[in-house]
């Protein structure tokens, strides 16, 4: 937990190879912190009373009394503007540049995200595009918006050049561009520059005050860098040695400022991640430590935008699906457009009791007919399958698990319910091939680990029943 209110003054000049290498690049990262996590501090005065409810007694966690409730998901159409905000290209040299320039573009779609009339693409959706060199329109499509920001950063010593541009897509007209050639100390500046300018050409003076209407959560930068390198090596992680080392990253980055929220968030989410693919040495132990950070990371900003994201996912998969499902709701009244955020509350209703399932799949509907071409789509597939499967349509859930896979064949936890779905259809071979299937990506994540997982999510006998009984019918779990 955070010490004191003086905790920020917990510089530590010596924090590993890795900062050391790349102290040159922290430097210019300095300004970034100013961005790079923000409380909003307009939504926070409006909205101070939600922690309150949710720690009530001696710091621990209680769940609200009255949870929050929302109305489905608004039109996009009816929010001032929808504006996409793809990954800057790095045209440095050197590779660890590429921090940078992410770390741009996620700072200035964070600053045009504090103006809630914006429909502004979350950074997971536009950064899932990365690399793929789609042409205006198809982002556009893709991504359900009309505006698209783009740019590069190039980085030799501490030169900086940035070049943003931002377009409409429905003309390919180019509304605003700039090019910044400055010192990296200067890159703030460069950041709140291209956010007041895009914010400006939709929506005047109104969105640039509301932009520069935020707090940092940390000052430091060790904190910062390892924070963002943790989270970015979690995005490319193909083995359990390289989520544990990213958690090793982000501990060390609570060492430098044990008041930086998002670090703890990070903290809570790469444990939970270790649980949930069986490769947790101690599970008990993980999910202890992530119950703890998470619920640090919402004392410490209790509106920030990825903090709020990562506490609903943690922490449903330790069973407090009521809180998931509170802090959810809290996500989409602060941000109403994000559709991320919609399908990750869908998901831990999906999990739960009738009318709980009945509002997942009305909000999987819902934001499927707003951007059936979503990166997000294939998860909005999965939770649909979920949620069909809780209400013994194991038929409807097979074509939704189906669908799901089709987009990304290696999400194990897909194949399991998969499998699950087959056996309560009666065909065990189809369950059992499956189940082979999913050895072959994470031989640890055998049925009776998939059972603990979706038994500690749901703590309701007859939920887990509906979603690990096909496995015992078709004779690949023990009754």
């Amino acid at each position: 937990m955070c010490p004191s209110a003086q905790c920020h003054s917990c510089y530590n000049d010596t924090m590993g190879e890795w900062i050391a290498t790349n102290a040159d690049l922290l430097s210019g990262l300095a300004a970034l912190t100013a961005l790079a996590s923000f409380v909003f501090v307009s939504l926070a005065k409006a909205k101070n009373g939600f922690m309150d409810n949710l720690f009530s007694k001696n710091g621990k966690s209680e769940t609200a009394a009255q949870p929050i409730t929302v109305d489905i998901p608004p039109d996009p159409k009816k929010a001032e503007a929808s504006i996409g905000v793809m990954p800057f290209d790095s045209l440095s040299a050197d590779e660890e540049d590429a921090y940078l320039a992410d770390g741009i573009a996620g700072d200035v779609l964070s600053a045009l995200t504090s103006a809630g009339q914006l429909d502004v693409t979350p950074r997971t959706d536009s950064f899932a595009l990365k690399g793929q060199n789609l042409e205006l329109s198809e982002i556009a499509q893709r991504l359900s918006v009309r505006y698209v920001v783009t740019g590069s950063v190039r980085r030799a010593g501490n030169k900086l050049r940035v070049s943003a541009e931002f377009a409409d897509t429905r003309d390919g007209r180019q509304m605003w561009a700039h090019a910044y050639d400055r010192e990296l100390t200067d890159v703030f500046e460069v950041q709140e520059d291209i956010a007041r300018s895009i914010a400006g050409a939709v929506g005047g003076e109104t969105f640039r005050a509301e932009i520069l209407d935020f707090n940092p959560t940390t000052d430091n930068v060790d904190a910062w860098g390892l924070t963002q390198k943790a989270r970015h090596d979690y995005m490319i992680a193909t083995k359990p040695s390289e989520i544990r080392a990213a958690d090793q990253l982000v501990t060390k980055a609570i060492e430098a400022d044990p008041c930086y929220a998002l670090a703890h968030a990070t903290h809570a989410m790469l444990l939970m991640n270790q649980v949930s693919i069986a490769a947790a040495e101690d599970r008990d132990r993980c999910r202890t430590e992530a119950r703890l950070a998470i619920e640090t990371a919402l004392d410490l900003a209790s509106n920030q935008p990825d903090v709020l994201m990562y506490a609903g996912g943690v922490w449903v998969e330790l069973g407090e699906r009521e809180k998931s499902i509170s802090v959810l709701r809290r996500a989409t009244q602060n941000s109403p457009y994000n559709l991320m955020n919609w399908g990750t509350l869908a998901r831990s209703l999906a999990f739960g009791n009738p009318g709980n399932v009945e509002e997942a799949l009305s909000i999987l509907d819902r934001i499927i007919a707003l951007a059936p071409e979503h990166p997000c789509r294939w998860t909005w597939d999965l939770f649909n399958g979920i949620a069909c499967m809780n209400e013994e349509r194991y038929a409807d859930a097979k074509v939704n698990l189906e669908s799901a896979l089709e987009a990304s064949p290696n999400f194990v936890r897909a194949r399991l319910l998969l499998a699950n779905a087959f056996g309560m259809l009666e065909q065990p071979e189809k369950a059992k091939a499956e189940i082979d299937r999913a050895a072959i990506i994470n031989a640890s994540f055998v049925p009776a680990r998939y059972a603990e997982y979706v038994d500690a999510m749901t703590r309701n006998p007859e939920v887990t029943n509906r979603l690990v009984g096909g496995l015992r019918v078709a004779g690949l779990l023990e009754a």
